[in-house]
């Protein structure tokens, strides 16, 4: 493609000739006043056009020519001044924002396998439709279960290298060594039983030990914390009896440093009874695995340990949830249809029968207990 260009600014290059052709004609219309009429009009003419192409060229023209080989890059630029869209807006997870980039047309699909993103758009709205039954709802435990089944077709949708990417968040292992006298930890970490494998183990959803029934018992939980954003992090313990919170800068457990501690004990969800409950501002990097660790003993009466945070924006959760979680050991490649299937159609299957039975209270409890995992 051809076209011609002007290196100066080409309207007032064109106002110029214009107005040196006016003056030409005027100036020269006179001299040629009493010849003929051909030489009255051509010669002015002529020369009103040389005045003309004069003063363009003081706008410097030049032709250019372009020629296309292939395809043109397309950079297209999107601005968000509220910042909604950020990856590092924490009010939105990633994928759901690359999902809703994605449908307004901002991404490009090649690349992107959206079939996770859907799944996890369709088990959003069912936690939000499960919580709403919890509450009393009168209705709509079918919807939970059609979105659940969405989900479920659609992670059978996704590539087998998508689905080798998930790993396994939601819970963290508990341990427990049982007729250990004492209510120190102190007391559990000198004993013999606890350099030997456990009595009892099992799994938490969020970062709070059910209270155990029994006497003269020590218990561990143990895993990763993965920040939802980088700053600085305070931790919180609650225990009865004693307890102890270690946080690691990273994965290394060697690392790891006693943030938090309980000497004596306190009420469930009392976080305030001791300053020593309380840790400093610890530096977390988001997405990170950090290692940590709580040490709890119990001797006689009540038991239970708990742990909270404040995000960096001092969001507070109590306690921390699963989705801040990561086992120490997956133990293999973590299957998410498979976890769809026994973790929310089985418990949606429930929740859909009690509701056509008419059991209300039934119904609220599963779908409570629905939506505690659709959290996860």
């Amino acid at each position: 493609m051809t076209m011609l260009d002007f290196t100066g600014s080409p309207i007032g290059a064109a106002l110029l000739a214009a107005g040196a052709a006016t003056a030409a004609i005027l100036l020269y219309r006179r001299d040629v006043a009493g010849r003929g009429r051909f030489v009255r009009f051509a010669l002015p003419a002529l020369r009103a056009a040389a005045a003309a192409l004069t003063a363009l060229m003081l706008a410097g023209p030049v032709l250019r020519h372009r020629r296309t080989i292939g395809e043109l890059a397309r950079v297209r630029v999107v601005l968000d001044r509220s910042a909604s869209m950020g990856l590092t807006d924490p009010q939105m997870e990633p994928g759901r924002k690359l999902l809703i980039a994605h449908r307004l047309g901002w991404t490009e699909a090649a690349g992107l396998d959206s079939a996770p993103l859907r799944a996890a758009e369709e088990l959003a709205v069912a936690r939000l439709d499960a919580e709403a039954l919890a509450a009393g709802g009168a209705d709509g435990a079918d919807a939970v279960v059609a979105r659940v089944e969405a989900a479920s077709r659609h992670l059978a949708e996704a590539a087998p290298e998508t689905l080798a990417a998930f790993r396994e968040i939601g819970s963290v292992e508990w341990e427990r060594w049982s007729d250990v006298p004492g209510e120190k930890v102190e007391d559990l970490i000198r004993h013999a039983k606890f350099r030997n494998p456990p009595d009892r183990r099992g799994r938490i959803r969020e970062m709070r030990l059910p209270m155990p029934e029994g006497d003269q018992f020590g218990t561990r939980i143990r895993g990763y914390l993965i920040p939802p954003v980088s700053g600085d992090y305070v931790f919180w313990l609650a225990s009865d009896d004693g307890g102890e919170l270690w946080v690691s800068p990273g994965e290394d457990p060697a690392l790891r440093s006693r943030v938090a501690t309980v000497a004596g004990w306190t009420g469930p969800d009392q976080w305030e009874t001791m300053p020593s409950q309380k840790s400093r501002r610890v530096r977390l990097e988001a997405g990170r695995r950090h290692f940590f660790e709580v040490l709890h003993k119990e001797g006689n009466g009540e038991a239970h340990v708990a742990v909270r945070w404040q995000l960096p924006d001092g969001a507070i959760e109590s306690p921390i949830p699963g989705i801040r979680l990561l086992p120490l050991e997956a133990g293999g490649q973590f299957d998410p249809r498979a976890a769809i299937e026994s973790e929310l159609r089985q418990p949606a299957g429930r929740l859909a029968e009690a509701a056509r039975r008419g059991d209300a209270a039934a119904a609220r409890r599963k779908a409570a207990d629905l939506a505690r995992r659709l959290a996860v």
